[in-house]
């Protein structure tokens, strides 16, 4: 009788051991089954709305600067070119 006695004494500790092993998997199942399931299409596209907000910004800004650029380098082009003048008038005498 001793010996059943000590079999159903151990039979606790091996579940105790058992759960302490499966119970991580059992978890780690379930948190992913119910991440799989999770819908990220929403969120991709709103990303990928603002990176497209963003860009149509920053091609405004660069429109900008190249159009402020072109009148700044009209204007110099002007300026030298009547400055070329000066001087050749000056070389020739003309002033």
């Amino acid at each position: 009788m001793a010996k059943n006695k000590e079999k159903h004494s151990m039979l606790p500790a091996f579940l105790t051991i058992f759960s302490s092993f499966i119970s991580p998997w059992i978890r780690d199942f379930n948190h992913n089954s119910k991440i799989k399931k999770f819908d990220k299409t929403a969120e991709r596209v709103e990303v990928c709305e603002n990176l497209l907000v963003k860009a149509e910004k920053k091609q405004n800004e660069l429109r900008k600067m190249i159009e402020d650029l072109k009148t700044r380098l009209f204007i110099s082009w002007g300026v030298q070119a009547i400055l070329l003048l000066l001087i050749l008038l000056r070389v020739f005498n003309v002033i």
